[in-house]
């Protein structure tokens, strides 16, 4: 008998996941307003682009080295203590630079300090706010979650900015930072009303004989032997490492020599930008996808293709075409591949191997973006080219695979289907 397709807002219904979708909205809303007046406030102080720079760098390492270790203590704890102490701690940290801000005591110092805290939280809150999903949703409405999720983070990332902009004009930079601290709080709030499902009799023993470093490599070994993990993490790699570089270098360079200049540029992002938000709605209505690896080859072969296209393109209407099209692949994908990874990971993996997902999606951007700025002195068209071929190659050599043409079933650590996902009571 065929199954009714569970609605896209079904998730919704739940009251964890409410609770999980408003905090995690209104943290994201936060963290894009937060980067926007940090980076009026930088100016503002220093006038200096470099040190712009380098403060997100070192916000970007600690992200990048704890990564792997929240994962590990998200396994450990459950999600919501960690969602629970780390967004608690950005609201205070981000309070105490409006305290110090309003004081006239904020120095470069400080701020290098609350920029590298900021990416320490990152790094435990995000693989905590993805492994709570497959906790408190069935398997089948996991992609509904999910586009849910980045649905949400999809519409932070325009009104973040833009609220940012009209209250830094109005207000000042103190009462802007407050109003982002606020944004904090809300979501640190509404994370905090939901319930912890018991860890079972499993995870408990293995928190307790695990040291952190045997957890780590643990949740490594796991992705690496599962063919069908493993696979799934180079093509995602493979993705960041060849497209983060010339969809942020390369546009504005394609925008400024061969379109309109920065009002092109804007609705460059602004198409790619409808494009996701359709395909991860796309995702999240979709119900029986079982071969994502597939979908992941697909991706490959779509975007080395289109890639290749944007690096020829010298017309407006052809280039958003191209970049609509883009967005779209990536945003159906990200919402099927995720679901996937969540349904097919044993419970007391799914933190490690979420941080391991965001690990893969990250690590490699600093390369792409070097690579692109120097591949641009030979040429944008050569760019494009250079790095649709990647793709294409990835997606030929992985379409073979048969870890990768067979994924799709979830299962547990003994190898056998997993049962329904146990829900507390609405």
């Amino acid at each position: 008998m065929n199954q009714i397709p569970p609605s896209l807002w079904q998730p919704l219904t739940r009251r964890d996941f409410r609770a999980l979708w408003l905090g995690y909205s209104a943290f994201m809303l936060g963290n894009q307003f937060y980067f926007v007046a940090l980076t009026w406030l930088l100016l503002d102080l220093t006038d200096s682009g470099a040190l712009l720079g380098s403060v997100l760098v070192v916000a970007a390492i600690p992200r990048m080295v704890f990564m792997l270790i929240g994962g590990a203590v998200v396994d450990r704890f459950s999600p919501r203590p960690v969602l629970r102490v780390f967004s608690s701690a950005v609201t205070i940290v981000v309070g105490t630079l409006t305290l110090l801000l309003s004081r006239e005591a904020l120095g470069i110092g400080a701020l290098y300090v609350i920029a590298a805290l900021i990416g320490l939280c990152d790094a435990f809150f995000y693989p905590a706010a993805t492994a709570s999903v497959p906790k408190m949703i069935d398997q089948a409405q996991l992609p509904a979650a999910n586009a849910l999720i980045q649905t949400g983070d999809q519409i932070t990332q325009i009104a973040g900015p833009t609220l940012a902009g009209v209250l830094i004009g109005l207000a000042g930079l103190p009462l802007a930072f407050a109003i982002n601290t606020a944004f904090f709080a809300t979501g640190a709030i509404f994370l905090g009303l939901m319930r912890a499902p018991a860890l079972t009799a499993e995870v408990k023993s293995q928190a307790s004989t695990d040291h952190m470093l045997g957890s780590i490599l643990a949740g490594l070994r796991y992705a690496w032997r599962d063919p069908a993990i493993r696979a799934s993490l180079i093509i995602i790699g493979m993705l960041n490492f060849a497209l983060v570089g010339p969809l942020t270098v390369g546009t504005a360079a394609l925008t400024e020599t061969r379109l309109g200049g920065a009002g092109d540029y804007g609705l460059l992002m602004a198409a790619m930008g409808l494009g996701s938000l359709l395909g991860t709605l796309g995702a999240g209505a979709c119900n029986g996808l079982r071969r994502p690896g597939r979908i992941l080859t697909g991706l490959a072969l779509l975007l080395g293709v289109s890639a290749m296209l944007l690096g020829l393109a010298e017309s407006l209407p052809v280039t958003l075409v191209i970049m609509a099209v883009m967005g779209a692949g990536i945003g159906f994908t990200s919402v099927i591949a995720v679901a996937w990874l969540q349904s097919r990971a044993a419970a007391q993996m799914q933190g490690r191997l979420m941080s391991v997902l965001m690990f893969a999606m990250v690590v490699f951007d600093p390369f792409s973006q070097g690579l692109a700025g120097i591949m641009l002195d030979v040429g944008l068209t050569a760019l494009f080219v250079v790095a649709g071929a990647l793709l294409i190659v990835t997606g030929l050599v992985t379409i073979g695979n048969k870890a990768i043409r067979s994924a799709g079933e979830p299962i547990n650590a003994a190898g056998v289907f997993k049962a329904p996902i146990e829900q507390l009571p609405d």
